[in-house]
């Protein structure tokens, strides 16, 4: 495991975790699941951390891949039918417009463009991307 002093910029809370992490570099993906079970707070802007994530996260497999791999992959790959992906997706065709709304923004698309210059609105470089793909 490489050294890392992640302490500058993370706040793990709970103590089995930060002992086992202390000193190291922390795997992403364990990162973002106790970020989510809030185990971790981050003490500078998200936006910072995303440019330090190299000195501060590993971007490794885990025993949780295998274990996803393993046990829910492979199992859905054996006792695959149609109803349960219905089952499965669902929830995601069920929300309303406004739901997507929030994040695919007004031309329900997913929201990334090709921006040009910082000035630009997020609708300016979508109709660029969708410009440069339909093409």
């Amino acid at each position: 495991d490489e050294a890392c002093d992640w302490s500058k910029y993370l706040d793990i809370t709970d103590a089995k975790l930060k002992a086992t992490w202390t000193g190291k570099k922390i795997p992403i993906a364990i990162f973002v699941d106790n970020y989510l079970k809030n185990k971790i707070d981050i003490k500078i802007e998200p936006m910072e951390l995303f440019w330090k994530r190299y000195e501060v996260f590993r971007f490794c497999f885990t025993t949780e891949h295998l274990q996803f791999f393993l046990l829910k992959f492979t199992g859905q790959l054996i006792h695959h039918s149609q109803a349960a992906d219905s089952a499965e997706v669902r929830d995601v065709y069920d929300r309303s417009n406004n739901f997507y709304n929030y994040f695919l923004g007004p031309r329900m698309i997913y929201t990334s463009g090709i921006f040009e210059s910082q000035d630009e609105t997020l609708e300016v470089a979508q109709d660029r991307k969708m410009d440069l793909v339909c093409r």
